[in-house]
C-alpha cells in the first residue's frame, strides 16, 4: 500500500518489485499500478519462482519475471533492456478472482463460478461484480456504478436501484467481501 501511495505521488518509468511483500504480492501490486499507468515498465524478482506466479505475471504482461539470485550487472542489463522496450498495449485481464469467497469471474465468457458451481447473474449484477473486483479495497460511490453500468443520459436512475441490485448480488453469491460504505456506496473488502 505504501508503494501505491509513492507511485501516486511521483512519476516512474519502471517498477522493480519483489514477488513476496508484506501487504500484497508483487503481481497484485503491479496490477494496481497498471490501472494507474498502463505504460509503466515492470520487472518482478523472486527467490522462489513457481509456474503459478509466472503464469500470473504473463497474464498481467509483466515485462520480465526474474530470479533474485542473478548478478547485479545482469539485472542492470535487464533493466536497461526493459526501459528500451516499445510501449505495448497490455491486454485487459479476463479472469478476476476472490480467494476469500472462492469466486472466479471470467469477463470474456460472462461466467461466475463459486466453489466450482456456475452462478447465474443478470447483466447489471455481473457488471456490479466486475467493478467491485477490479477495484478491490477501494470504495465506489453509487454514482460511479450508475455512470459505469446504467445509461443516465438516456434514463433517470435512482441511487437506490444500486442498493437493490447489490442486495440481489449478495444473496446470489453468498459472499462476505461486499461491504456497504455508509452514505457513499460499496467496496470489495478483501
Amino acid at each position: 500500500i505504501f508503494g501505491i501511495e509513492k507511485f501516486l505521488e511521483n512519476e516512474y518509468d519502471l517498477i522493480l518489485s519483489d514477488l513476496q511483500m508484506e501487504a500484497m504480492n508483487g503481481v497484485r501490486f503491479i496490477s494496481y499500478v497498471r490501472k494507474i499507468d498502463p505504460k509503466i515498465k515492470t520487472i518482478i524478482l523472486t527467490g522462489e519462482p513457481t509456474a503459478e506466479t509466472e503464469m500470473e505475471s504473463i497474464t498481467l504482461s509483466v515485462d520480465k519475471y526474474l530470479r533474485k539470485d542473478m548478478r547485479l550487472d545482469v539485472l542492470l542489463k535487464y533493466i536497461e533492456v526493459v526501459l528500451e522496450l516499445p510501449f505495448k498495449k497490455h491486454e485487459k485481464i479476463t479472469i478476476l478472482e476472490s480467494p476469500v469467497d472462492k469466486l472466479v469471474v471470467n469477463i470474456e465468457k460472462l461466467q461466475v463460478i463459486k466453489n466450482g458451481e456456475m452462478i447465474k447473474l443478470t447483466n447489471k449484477e455481473f457488471r456490479l461484480l466486475q467493478e467491485l473486483l477490479e477495484n478491490k479495497g477501494y470504495p465506489l460511490s453509487r454514482e460511479h456504478f450508475i455512470e459505469k453500468i446504467w445509461e443516465p443520459q438516456h434514463e433517470v436512475v435512482d441511487l437506490r436501484v444500486v442498493d437493490s441490485h447489490m442486495k440481489s448480488l449478495r444473496k446470489k453469491l453468498r459472499v462476505i467481501s461486499i461491504t456497504a460504505v455508509r452514505g457513499y456506496g460499496y467496496k470489495w473488502n478483501e
